[in-house]
């Protein structure tokens, strides 16, 4: 007899094993497929929402580029992908368009955005053509936020553009104590 109910209680407990190894399999894909699923869902879900935001830059972008070029170049266009972005001007790729481009990217997203302000360096400025300097400059003018730009050789521009940065300068530094702090950092000889 007790041999008997010892197989009893081992068979009753293999098979209580079996059973819960059976049904956590079952709950294991049960959450595979939920988790699939709900990989299923983010992966639209982000796919709508990047749809949706680079149709409202592109937009943007399109707009403040037919305003400095006056019509006549080709609007970058923003696109993502699963794992990247591209941003670019088809048929062009020049440094003076990939300035250009990263300029108006710059204040589009400054005004669709809660960006206080926008900071762009002489080194993006100069490879693009007057003309089209002339009408950034008067987009930073428009936007009620604040633009700090570091200019180089203002007198190279066309009069409009010297203009606006002689009404708008807050600082201007040079050689011989106009340095900021007074002093140039990298001089040789002084202290």
């Amino acid at each position: 007899n007790t041999k008997i109910l010892d197989k009893y209680v081992q068979i009753h407990n293999e098979l209580e094993k079996i059973t819960s190894e059976k049904e956590r399999t079952e709950q294991k894909k049960q959450y595979e497929e939920q988790v699939k699923e709900l990989h299923n869902q983010y992966n639209k879900t982000r796919e709508e929402i990047l749809g949706q935001l680079s149709l409202k830059i592109n937009e943007k972008v399109a707009t403040l580029n037919d305003i400095i070029y006056n019509d006549t170049k080709k609007s970058p266009i923003l696109s993502f992908s699963s794992s990247n972005y591209i941003f670019e001007s088809i048929d062009d790729t020049g440094t003076g368009t990939n300035f250009k481009n990263m300029i108006i990217y710059d204040l589009a997203i400054l005004e669709l955005t809660e960006l206080p302000l926008l900071i762009h360096d002489s080194c993006l400025l100069k490879q693009i053509a007057n003309e089209a300097i002339e009408n950034i400059f008067e987009q930073y003018m428009k936007n009620d936020k604040q633009v700090f730009i570091a200019f180089d050789r203002a007198s190279s521009y066309t009069t409009k553009t010297q203009e606006i940065i002689d009404d708008n300068c807050v600082i201007k530094l040079s050689n011989n104590g106009n340095e900021l702090f007074g002093k140039s950092w990298n001089d040789k000889n002084k202290n």
